[in-house]
């Protein structure tokens, strides 16, 4: 299972959903209904099932799903409520200091959830719906995931419009995916997506090709712990309510008064090297061997990954064949970085056209190469007698999402977030070696 969801204005009769569930608001939504002892009414007609709690009302019809699904997923979207609204401040949907929000299970509709607005009366701008398909509610914890999840769109839009405009879609997504994390820090269950990020890293930051704007939610972990901190996302969210139009790139820079390049960068130098994670290590990054003249290129803002399997510490550069890049790891972020065995180098294209680029290396002695690289496969013969290549390197230290960062850390979150003096582009290159 995975949760793939549909942010609103993509879903149209013309589009790619044919189930005219979805295409306008419940037939029984938009009338008042009566008030429950909670406080809050029903906005609209019940369905021939259903379940209010605090506040929401679940809805279903025969077969489309059942007592203890609604239960499953009122834990979680319950839990979402206090998380959000009632500790951490964010707005929450509009109407529902007066009504539920309305979730209604569904089956058979091709997607595992769907959150969307429809204009009423009452609510011209919007009235929040969410669609949760019964049919994958077979493990608990995804379940409450995805509940969480859906429930987070319900709370964007009452920060942002959403114009289906390229681009667009990927915040929401990586957001929602992070948001289920901090209202359960123990569920690993959306753990898996990340792979939809590892497995294609270098594809463009805002991309939504296999999935990748799913699995890019650990850049918000990022944001939330190694990076600015806690409450970065929100702070993101909130303002994104005053820059209409901006694309989200443009949105996180204002929002952490750190430049693009350094979100980036700083992000895929933890992620790559594992000084951060949800409390477990995230699903392991492909790795490339790093070595003299190990070529690369990526789409903007997209990371290939280097793994330096030699003895002894080199140090990196890059000769630029087209765009520009920034080098990232331990060491932190610049045009040459000092890189030790085992740990891994981050090289992420800036400019919008992307980059390609070859890599220098060479030994504190200035020798050009790694020495005893060994077997590449096995890592034997490279300093690491026995050890296979995905084998796990111990690090200096590390990061959970709850837990306490370790003493001598601070010096590398600074290096991580300090700007580096320049970009390296085609012109600067001439007095570095070719390849």
């Amino acid at each position: 299972m995975f949760p793939l969801c549909l942010t609103p204005e993509i879903i149209e009769p013309t589009g790619a959903v044919s189930d005219p569930r979805l295409w306008e608001a419940p037939p029984r939504l938009g009338v008042p209904g009566p008030r429950t002892r909670a406080g809050k009414q029903v906005y609209g007609d019940n369905y021939g099932n259903h379940l209010e709690t605090e506040n929401f009302t679940i809805q279903w019809e025969d077969g489309d799903g059942t007592l203890a699904d609604a239960e499953m997923a009122a834990e979680g979207l319950e839990a979402a409520w206090t998380y959000f609204v009632e500790e951490n401040g964010w707005e929450p949907p509009v109407s529902s200091d007066e009504y539920y929000v309305w979730v209604l299970l569904v089956t058979d509709i091709g997607y595992t959830g769907f959150t969307t607005e429809y204009a009423t009366s009452k609510y011209p701008e919007g009235y929040p719906v969410i669609y949760l398909d019964a049919t994958y509610a077979t493990d608990d914890d995804w379940w409450r995931a995805l509940a969480e999840h859906e429930f987070h769109h319900a709370l964007q839009y009452r920060q942002r419009e959403y114009t289906g405009a390229a681009g667009e879609s990927w915040y929401w997504e990586a957001s929602a995916m992070w948001a289920a994390t901090l209202v359960e820090p123990e569920n690993d269950a959306n753990d898996y997506a990340v792979g939809w990020y590892v497995n294609q890293s270098e594809i463009a930051f805002d991309s939504t090709e296999g999935y990748h704007h799913y699995g890019i939610f650990p850049l918000n972990g990022w944001l939330d712990t190694l990076g600015p901190g806690e409450g970065t996302m929100q702070a993101t969210w909130e303002t994104a309510a005053g820059m209409s139009g901006a694309s989200w790139d443009e949105v996180l820079e204002a929002a952490t008064g750190l430049d693009r390049v350094d979100i980036w960068a700083g992000f895929s130098g933890a992620f790559g090297n594992e000084l951060y994670s949800r409390g477990e290590p995230w699903p392991d990054v492909e790795k490339n061997t790093l070595e003299d003249g190990a070529e690369g290129e990526a789409e903007e803002l997209g990371t290939v990954y280097y793994r330096l399997r030699g003895a002894e510490t080199v140090e990196v550069s890059a000769v630029v064949d087209e765009g520009e890049v920034v080098l990232s790891g331990v060491a932190g972020t610049g045009d040459t970085l000092p890189v030790a065995p085992g740990e891994i180098l981050a090289v992420t294209a800036t400019s919008a056209r992307g980059a390609s680029w070859s890599l220098r290396v060479a030994t504190p002695e200035g020798d050009t190469g790694v020495p005893d690289t060994g077997n590449p496969d096995t890592g034997e013969g490279a300093g690491f007698p026995g050890m296979d290549k995905d084998d796990p390197v111990e690090e200096p230290g590390g990061c959970g999402c709850g837990g306490q960062s370790p003493a001598g850390w601070a010096a590398v979150v600074g290096a991580m977030l300090a700007r580096y003096s320049r970009r390296i582009t085609p012109a600067e290159t001439g007095a570095q070696s070719s390849r």
